[in-house]
């Protein structure tokens, strides 16, 4: 028994596909074989009884005949999953004693599909005024799939491509943050320090950089934050 079809390239296929059993004898038998092929779960999320459609199947293969084909198809499932696999097994339900099963079964693998590690963005105006001395949040979540911890780094600049006085007036002012996996929300605390110089208007960049995990850099990512004048 193989896999075939051309949505079952290298045992791999995406939902919608179809995946077709190929049931090969070495010579045709001299009466009818019932054969039954059965999927179970070997690496999944969450089962779904309609992964596949049917799930297992009874077929002949009939005197005389030496191949036979049965044609699975792959559901679409709603919601983000990773890559799941099944094992098709092949079985004899009805057989003359001299016909065996030679390769009783093979592997097929769903690929992920639906976003299923997210897209990491910021939440909020993409405007901020602040005083020194206080605490700025900012607000960062994941839309589509929560799969896996992901880590996000972030810088602040005092232009887009370099970071100036922001070292001096937060802190901290570059990191990185978890989010962790099932969880679609989080915040980074930034104090803004006071350094009781006189100062007018400085704006500064918060920009998410990167993230590692699987999920997407989304938008909106940058967010400018003006520090009000003070210490005059």
């Amino acid at each position: 028994m193989s896999c075939g079809g051309e949505s079952c390239s290298n045992n791999l296929v995406e939902e919608g596909g179809v995946v077709i059993a190929h049931i090969s004898s070495s010579y045709p038998p001299s009466l009818s074989v019932l054969l039954k092929i059965e999927i179970t779960p070997v690496e999944v999320q969450t089962l779904q009884e309609d992964d596949f459609f049917p799930m297992s199947a009874f077929f002949v293969l009939d005197a005389g005949s030496s191949q036979v084909n049965w044609q699975f198809l792959v559901e679409g499932n709603d919601g983000p999953e990773l890559n799941e696999t099944f094992t098709f097994t092949l079985k004899t339900e009805s057989a003359p004693a001299s016909v065996t099963v030679k390769t009783p079964s093979f592997n097929v693998v769903i690929l992920q599909n639906e976003d299923p590690f997210g897209t990491i963005a910021m939440s909020g105006p993409s405007e901020a005024i602040v005083n020194e001395g206080e605490f700025h949040f900012i607000n960062i979540y994941r839309a589509g799939g929560k799969y896996y911890d992901q880590t996000i780094y972030w810088n602040i600049t005092s232009t887009l491509n370099s970071q100036g006085e922001a070292v001096r007036e937060f802190t901290p002012s570059s990191g990185s943050v978890v989010l962790p996996s099932g969880t679609s929300s989080g915040t980074i605390p930034l104090r803004v320090n006071d350094d009781f110089v006189p100062e007018d208007l400085e704006v500064f960049y918060f920009q998410l950089t990167k993230v590692e995990g699987g999920a997407a850099l989304g938008t909106p990512f940058i967010q400018s934050i003006g520090v009000v004048g003070n210490d005059y």
